[in-house]
């Protein structure tokens, strides 16, 4: 969602929280959102969906590598949500950016799931 402010991710861990923080903010602010819209009878169209690991099509090694990668997760946190399956690997996207990541992994022989998140 943020990548753009990183220049495609987070490279440090003090990048990673700091992209975790304007991500946490984001969400905050639009779930302030959907209770001003509630309030006035207006619906909110933006729909959130979430990226969910459930297999890794038995290539452990090339999930580690592409969670970590796509994501901007430390190489022991990308291992952790591989071997945790099913693990949702980011919240929030939109529909497109949820189907690219989709067909990346799928493409390598993991198994993505999206679940909308409205």
């Amino acid at each position: 969602m943020l990548d753009w402010i990183f220049g495609g991710g987070a490279s440090s861990e003090r990048d990673t929280s700091r992209y975790r923080q304007l991500e946490n903010r984001l969400k905050r602010i639009e779930s302030k959102l959907d209770v001003v819209l509630d309030e006035l009878g207006l619906e909110h169209k933006i729909e959130s969906i979430d990226v969910v690991l459930v297999s890794d099509g038995g290539n452990k090694l090339a999930m580690v590598k592409a969670v970590k990668e796509n994501f901007s997760y430390s190489l022991v946190e990308a291992q952790n949500l591989v071997e945790n399956m099913p693990s949702t690997l980011a919240h929030g996207l939109n529909d497109e950016e949820a189907h690219v990541f989709k067909s990346e992994f799928e493409r390598m022989g993991g198994s993505i799931e999206l679940v909308s998140s409205k």
